[in-house]
């Protein structure tokens, strides 16, 4: 449950949290304060929902420290893992905005804390503060520029290619060895990786033993070591 608005931390802590908050951040003291004194706390474990898919949005969720996930549930059961976001990273923007329902349903990927600002706060200070309302322009393209290359790689490449997509992704946070490898640690389990591109994890499992076998990677458990950084682009790029 939200704990009360006097346990969401003092103003002032309130405040330089969501100036962290990639929209707010260009947000003068007074407007974030009206904000801050709006939040409200609350408290997540693993697993819990933040917001159920299909029910009416209370307002922006903020994450204080932790990590959360937008999931999508299809008939069958096969879960599609549409966006994740760690400290000061928000979800349900667009469904605040416009006073939809929530188009999926948002969860604790560990335990939790998150902030919500309320829908009504938020368009007070967007009507009065056009810097805001461009700020919020500028995310939510951004956003939609990312939804739009993860629809293309579904749409477009096989389960070998998006693993492949994955991985390339993930190197350019890894380290690279004096052998020219570069080394990764996968940075969530295999069955969480295989929601994330659109599969089930005996999928994934076996597209990585594929790449292995092809000596494009090294593997071992959460452990990755890719060997050959341009093969795996080219099995991005393939037709």
């Amino acid at each position: 449950m939200s704990t009360s608005e006097k346990d969401a931390g003092s103003l002032e802590e309130r405040v330089a949290l969501l100036s962290r908050v990639s929209f707010l951040s260009e947000l003068d003291g007074v407007t974030l304060g009206k904000l801050a004194a709006r939040v409200t706390r609350r408290r997540v474990a693993r697993g819990e929902p933040i917001c159920r898919d299909g029910q009416p949005c209370a307002g922006v969720w903020v994450v204080v420290e932790g990590s959360i996930q937008s999931v999508k549930a299809a008939p069958g059961g096969r879960l599609q893992i549409l966006d994740t976001a760690g400290a000061t990273g928000t979800c349900s923007l667009a469904s605040a905005l416009d006073g939809g329902s929530c188009p999926m349903q948002t969860e604790a990927r560990v335990d939790s804390t998150v902030l919500l600002i309320p829908r009504d706060a938020l368009h007070e200070a967007a009507e009065q503060e056009p810097r805001l309302a461009m700020a919020i322009a500028k995310h939510l393209g951004s956003r939609l520029r990312g939804v739009t290359c993860q629809l293309a790689s579904l749409g477009l490449h096989d389960v070998r290619a998006r693993v492949a997509a994955l991985l390339v992704e993930e190197a350019g946070r890894g380290v690279q060895a004096p052998d020219g490898s570069v080394k990764l640690r996968l940075p969530a389990s295999q069955a969480e990786l295989a929601h994330r591109i659109g599969t089930e994890r005996e999928v994934f499992a076996r597209a990585l033993k594929g790449l292995k076998e092809e000596g494009l990677i090294e593997q071992v458990r959460g452990r990755v070591s890719i060997r050959d950084l341009a093969g795996l682009r080219r099995v991005v790029d393939a037709p």
